[in-house]
C-alpha cells in the first residue's frame, strides 16, 4: 500500500519535474523568471526523496546529481542573465545541503564532504567573476543620508 502511494507521488514529482524544467528553459531563453531554477532544484529534491523511499538508491543519487550539474551550468553561463545565473548561485547551497544530507544518511561520509568541498570550489570561482569593488557599504549610505 504505502509503496503505491511512493508511486503515485513519484508521478506527480516527475511531472512538476518536467514542468519546472520547461520554466527553467523559458528562462534561459528570456529575461524573466530568474528564480526558476528553485522549483527545478526542490522538484529534483521531492523526486530523489521517493527514489529513496523506494530503497533506489543509484536513481536518488541520479536525481540530485542532475540538479546539482543544471545548478552549475546555470550558474557558469555567462550567455545566461544575470540574475537567473545570482538565483542559480544561491540553489547551490540548497543542493549542496541536500547531497551532504543524502550521503551522510547512507553514511557515505567521504562523498559527502567531497560534495561540498566541490560545490564551495564552485562557488568561489563564481563569485571570482565580480567586481565587488563597487560595493556601498552601510556606512556609506548613512553618510550620505
Amino acid at each position: 500500500m504505502q509503496e503505491n502511494l511512493y508511486l503515485e507521488a513519484q508521478q506527480a514529482y516527475n511531472q512538476a519535474l518536467e514542468l519546472a524544467h520547461l520554466l527553467l528553459e523559458e528562462a534561459k531563453s528570456s529575461n524573466s523568471h530568474s528564480d526558476a531554477i528553485h522549483p527545478y532544484v526542490i522538484s529534483c529534491h521531492n523526486l530523489a526523496d521517493s527514489w529513496l523511499n523506494l530503497e533506489n538508491v543509484q536513481q536518488a543519487e541520479m536525481v540530485l546529481q542532475q540538479a546539482f550539474h543544471q545548478v552549475i551550468q546555470v550558474m557558469n553561463n555567462g550567455g545566461l542573465p544575470e540574475s537567473l545565473r545570482l538565483e542559480a548561485f544561491k540553489a547551490l547551497r540548497a543542493v549542496s545541503f541536500e547531497m551532504d544530507r543524502f550521503y551522510r544518511k547512507l553514511n557515505q561520509v567521504a562523498q559527502a564532504e567531497e560534495a561540498f568541498e566541490r560545490a564551495t570550489i564552485l562557488a568561489q570561482d563564481f563569485l571570482a567573476q565580480f567586481d565587488f569593488s563597487q560595493t556601498v557599504s552601510l556606512e556609506d549610505l548613512r553618510r550620505n543620508n
